[in-house]
């Protein structure tokens, strides 16, 4: 379920602007308490659900920014590869 969280900031004051308690029980994390109408209630979070992990959208740049020194290594080695040809004498059959 993505949760939106809001503002960076202490973790059990976010949980809370979310609208979720938690507690701990053993080595598990379970859902304690949804508040009515809150952001986790209209994510679809339910009582006593486990939470197995958090994932969380890291900071770096976009992947298409990797398309740009690839095709100036692309445009190197075609470059490269052209002089080379340009330079190798033919071969003469006959």
């Amino acid at each position: 379920i993505r949760l939106p969280m809001g503002d960076a900031g202490d973790g059990q004051q976010r949980l809370a602007n979310a609208g979720l308690e938690i507690r701990l029980d053993e080595d598990k994390v379970i859902a304690d308490n949804v508040m009515f109408d809150s952001d986790a209630q209209k994510a679809g979070l339910d009582f006593d659900w486990q939470i197995i992990s958090i994932q969380q959208e890291a900071d770096r740049p976009p992947k298409q920014l990797m398309f740009i020194p690839a095709l100036i290594l692309l445009a190197f080695v075609a470059l490269v590869q052209r002089r080379r040809k340009d330079e190798t004498p033919e071969l003469q059959t006959a």
